[in-house]
């Protein structure tokens, strides 16, 4: 019996410690704020330019708010503007000989093809004639070998005019092939291409914020 006493008052004690510890510790006022206790890790971000250059601004200082998107510093952007430039120009150069593949010659330019046909066909006519008359004058020993060998050469050399003019004109007359189109396309999309990386190279010049938070 003895033994269970001190059992007893420890039971009493401790049940007199909990009815009484908020009288003894009262709880502060928290406005309906959770108090806890712990350790707060903050998330690291270390930027970097993508291209090389000189900063020209620096748009915030250390310990500056910035929210997400902010441009935080700018690098001079001169030559990189410049390189857009010229390739927009290179683009549009591009899609101008593929509207010119597509739409095919223009009136003025087979008129001038059969003009060309026609007039390398008269010639030729003369051509003809003089060299038949130094071939009949060589042979009466009226004309000189080096007379009938130069018309000889003037004919043959028209004849050759002639059958450039007439396939500068079938072509005319035919359009573009279909190949010299793909190449003409290809060409235009591969401008486009080029202009969008210098596009990208110029905008990465701004170092941008990706989150909110302290610089």
């Amino acid at each position: 019996m003895k033994r269970a006493i001190p059992i007893l008052l420890l039971l009493a004690i401790a049940a007199a410690a909990w009815f009484f510890y908020p009288v003894w510790f009262p709880e502060e006022e928290t406005n309906g704020r959770l108090m806890v206790s712990g350790n707060i890790e903050a998330s690291e971000a270390v930027l970097s330019f993508k291209v090389a250059g000189r900063i020209e601004e620096l748009l915030v200082e250390e310990g500056e708010w910035v929210e997400a998107g902010q441009v935080i510093a700018r690098l001079e952007g001169s030559d990189y503007r410049q390189q857009v430039e010229l390739d927009r120009a290179n683009q549009r150069v591009a899609l101008a000989q593929l509207d010119l593949a597509r739409a095919g010659a223009r009136p003025q330019e087979l008129e001038a093809a059969a003009q060309s046909v026609r007039e390398a066909e008269a010639e030729l006519e003369q051509r003809k004639l003089d060299s038949e008359r130094a071939e009949s004058l060589y042979k009466k020993d009226a004309g000189s070998k080096q007379a009938r060998d130069q018309t000889a050469t003037a004919l043959r050399r028209t004849e050759a005019s002639l059958r450039r003019a007439r396939q500068i004109h079938n072509q005319l007359q035919e359009g573009v092939r279909k190949e010299e189109i793909a190449i003409a396309r290809a060409n235009a999309g591969r401008a486009r291409e080029v202009l969008a990386f210098s596009r990208i190279r110029l905008d990465q010049t701004e170092l941008v914020a990706p989150t909110s938070g302290v610089v």
